[in-house]
């Protein structure tokens, strides 16, 4: 059974944003594909180019990631000679890019003429975060692991601000309908509606635990006045909000 969502993905156009991704692969929300091809247009103004490594992933997609790292981490324990060669991935659930809200830049393709190398990543820090992307790393070090990685938060900005990151990224993906295929539908359709809700100001819910408890029945009442919880038409009510 398909999981509920609000927000379609869309496809990024290869012909105005080279990647080097699987097309499958290739999805953004559009608020995020737009100021993607608006970030290309200030980089080449610029004299660079931009190129992307990673867009959107599914649940298996970011637990495979997970598993990579995690071995690698194992084989260097055994034989510290045996590098880590694929970087740290948060577990499913916890990444803007399940939501199609987070890119990968490479870096190295960046080429802004007359720019030092070590200058590239301040120059599309600057190009980047005005258009409403955000770094998750402290300082435009290309040496940082992630430095590649930029969230685009849109809506889900003041949700990151009142409930924190953590259960934003949560509620976005639930937004796309992105969630753990193995866990129980009407438990994903409870987080969904948890998830809109928070969106739509009830911060008081705190999380999309799927729990439909007194809080939540009443902030439904509220929006949607109505008696009686029926999860199945409120999914539907919800994503047209």
């Amino acid at each position: 059974m398909q999981h509920p969502k609000r927000i379609e993905l869309v496809k990024v156009d290869r012909s105005k944003i080279p990647f080097s991704c699987k097309e499958e692969d290739a999805l953004l929300c559009p608020d995020v594909l737009a100021a993607l091809y608006d970030l290309k247009k200030e980089i080449e103004k610029n004299k660079g180019t931009l190129k992307i490594n990673s867009f959107f992933r599914t649940w298996a997609k970011q637990q495979s990631l997970v598993d990579l790292h995690n071995k690698d981490v194992e084989a260097n324990k055994k034989d510290p000679s045996k590098p880590i060669t694929h970087a740290y991935a948060a577990p499913p659930g916890n990444s803007f890019h399940m939501a199609g809200r987070a890119i990968d830049v490479d870096l190295h393709s960046l080429n802004f003429q007359g720019e030092a190398k070590t200058d590239w990543l301040k120059k599309l820090w600057d190009l980047a975060i005005p258009l409403g992307f955000n770094a998750i790393i402290s300082k435009p070090d290309m040496n940082i692991s992630e430095a590649w990685h930029f969230d685009h938060r849109g809506a889900w900005k003041i949700v990151c601000d009142k409930i924190g990151t953590k259960e934003a990224v949560k509620c976005s993906i639930l937004d796309v309908g992105n969630w753990d295929p193995n866990e129980d539908i009407e438990k994903v359709k409870n987080r969904f509606i948890q998830a809109e809700l928070i969106k739509l100001g009830r911060y008081e819910l705190a999380k999309p635990d799927g729990i439909i408890g007194n809080m939540t029945k009443k902030a439904l009442k509220d929006i949607v006045n109505v008696d009686v919880l029926n999860t199945g038409q409120l999914v539907e009510i919800l994503k047209n909000i």
